[in-house]
């Protein structure tokens, strides 16, 4: 049973000596298990692979309390970090018939699985930083009249002011022929500073 909540680990900063890094949390599979390198100077972030940049121990697998990584090319310089995350994919294989019997533990391991798709996708949308559209977001967007509440110059992509700290909060209107209008946001993507247009509304602008 997953009985306590879910939140990526790390980033683990390269120290130059450690090669071996932990997660708390379980995976059913190596494939549930996502390992990102961080370049610290830029903030680029590259999705190693299993068995070729790093080994998941066996006892790790299906294990609640989680496990741990050892990098397989040595230890992780100081130039890098690390971030660990859940990577369940949103499918469903386990099939229930309507005759003989099922296991509980058959039952409880589907809802665990669909418990730690919830909470990949709060982690996500709250903490991530990614541009997810909120309520908060879309009802700054609408005015009492039901209508879009936007600034009146209208924007197409490649007209659109390049976002940048200054026009962090700003919402503009952009049409692209053929699409819905929009109304967009820039909003801040990163601690390091990195900008860009969000959608929060699309479509209903005359």
């Amino acid at each position: 049973m997953l009985d306590t909540p879910y939140a990526p680990s790390g980033p683990h900063a390269g120290n130059g000596v450690a090669t071996s890094f932990p997660f708390a949390f379980k995976i059913w599979a190596l494939a549930d298990l996502r390992v990102v390198r961080i370049t610290n100077a830029s903030g680029l972030e590259e999705v190693l692979t299993a068995g070729i940049d790093y080994t998941v121990p066996a006892s790790a697998i299906g294990a609640t309390a989680g496990g741990s990584i050892t990098l397989v090319g040595g230890p992780l310089s100081s130039a890098y970090s690390l971030r660990l995350e859940s990577n369940l994919q949103p499918v469903q294989t386990a099939r229930y018939g309507n005759q003989g019997a099922v296991a509980p533990e058959s039952i409880e391991a589907s809802l665990d699985k669909l418990t730690r798709l919830v909470q990949q996708l709060v982690a996500v949308t709250g903490t991530s930083g990614e541009n997810v559209a909120t309520l908060t977001d879309i009802n700054d967007a609408i005015d009492a009249a039901g209508s879009i509440a936007a600034p009146p110059t209208r924007y197409t992509t490649a007209t659109r002011p390049s976002p940048s700290a200054a026009l962090a909060g700003a919402e503009i209107r952009v049409k692209d022929p053929g699409t819905p209008e929009q109304v967009q946001k820039c909003l801040e993507t990163a601690a390091i500073g990195v900008y860009e247009w969000a959608v929060i509304y699309a479509g209903g602008v005359s």
